[in-house]
């Protein structure tokens, strides 16, 4: 069953689709008389719900009213909803709806909608029946979230094939003059940008191939340091200097990226950061948006155990004309303060250490509470003289 999901192309393949889960389900004998996937569809900015059904002649219907209501606050809820007897207790209004014909309903929501099942009897499905259905409706998740990365990746390639014709015809217009120049740099940041965003969808599709959680970790990592990239070219092909990006900016931008990644809760993990407007060449940028996203991505993955509060700093101030220093503290559990030659236990420690020593930057990590690196690096002589 789960590798009919993945191989889904389209949402309107779940009509296909509900036949091989409903065979699978008689399989393991849950006592359904209707299944359903109820799918909640906001790619063109409005919600829509469509119900597919496999007892219903028809292809899926949209649903409107209390009907999609109920839908989207089930999924909402994030468990199960089990309504056990509808003739005690009808919140949903359904026993009319299924004209008296189903006594139990059961909505098990997944990333994109519900999976439904009911019964003529009350209280039709055991807890082993409801663990299995949890486990559809997870195969579920990562096969919309599969068709999701597909379909970003068709934007991307249409997105560079227009782009490529309009190189092509800007090339044929344009003159050897620093104009040309200019839009041919920005052309390569934005190429740049766009292909480390495929990238970044391939790593992702390729992490659901794997129940390894390990090998998916490596695969969340990896994409985390290809976007901080991305996020460098991105802002150059928007800038009027293609040369270099404010320091300052970008990590701003590229750490609430890691929060939003991780899905971290700002209530219960603070972020606060402090960063000067400071020229930085590429790459600078680049080396230090990744010692940002190792020691950030650090933090919120170690420094923060079993829902524990705290808060992330980093900052980024000049030290004279001509020098940096990149700090990031947080007051979490701490760990083991060592020299930063010895900073090699692990591959993201290891890059770190490499990164500073790129920048011909000096690494410190002071003593807690929490975790504190501080790293002093200097400018490129161009952007140091931009500074204001």
């Amino acid at each position: 069953m789960r590798e009919a999901i993945w191989s889904m192309r389209g949402s309107d393949a779940v009509d296909d689709l509900l036949a091989a889960i409903g065979d699978n389900l008689h399989e393991f004998g849950i006592p359904f008389l209707y299944c359903g996937v109820n799918v909640i569809d906001t790619t063109d900015g409005e919600t829509h719900v469509t119900a597919h059904s496999l007892r219903r002649d028809s292809r899926g219907f949209h649903l409107e009213g209390r009907g999609a209501e109920a839908i989207l606050s089930f999924r909402s809820a994030g468990d199960i909803v089990y309504r056990r007897d509808l003739t005690v207790e009808d919140p949903y209004d359904e026993y009319e709806r299924f004209q008296r014909n189903v006594r139990s309903v059961l909505d098990v929501p997944f990333s994109h909608g519900t999976l439904a099942v009911s019964s003529k009897e009350p209280e039709a499905f055991a807890p082993g029946d409801i663990d299995l259905l949890k486990t559809v409706a997870a195969w579920l998740s990562d096969g919309f979230r599969r068709l999701d990365d597909l379909r970003a990746l068709e934007e991307r390639n249409t997105e560079l094939v227009r782009e490529v014709a309009e190189r092509r015809r800007a090339e044929e217009q344009l003159a050897t003059s620093l104009e040309e120049k200019m839009v041919l740099l920005r052309e390569i940041h934005h190429r740049v940008k766009n292909n480390l965003q495929v990238v970044s969808s391939l790593l992702s599709l390729q992490s659901f191939f794997t129940d390894d959680e390990s090998a998916r970790a490596g695969f969340r990592e990896s994409r985390s340091r290809i976007e901080s990239m991305a996020l460098i070219h991105e802002r150059l092909y928007e800038s009027d200097d293609l040369a270099s990006v404010d320091g300052g900016d970008y990590l701003r931008d590229l750490v609430d990226h890691l929060f939003s990644t991780y899905g971290v809760n700002r209530e219960v993990i603070d972020l606060q950061v402090e960063a000067e407007p400071m020229p930085m060449d590429v790459d600078t940028a680049v080396h230090s948006g990744l010692i940002v996203n190792e020691l950030v991505s650090n933090s919120l993955k170690y420094g923060f155990p079993e829902g524990r509060r705290g808060r992330v700093d980093v900052r980024l101030n000049h030290d004279g004309e001509t020098t940096a220093i990149l700090e990031i503290r947080d007051d979490g559990v701490g760990m083991e303060t060592t020299s930063a030659g010895q900073l090699c236990g692990s591959m993201g420690m290891q890059l770190v250490a490499d990164l500073t020593t790129q920048l011909d930057g000096h690494l410190v990590q002071e003593e807690g509470p929490g975790t504190t690196f501080r790293v002093r690096f200097p400018l490129a002589a161009a952007t140091a003289k931009a500074t204001p």
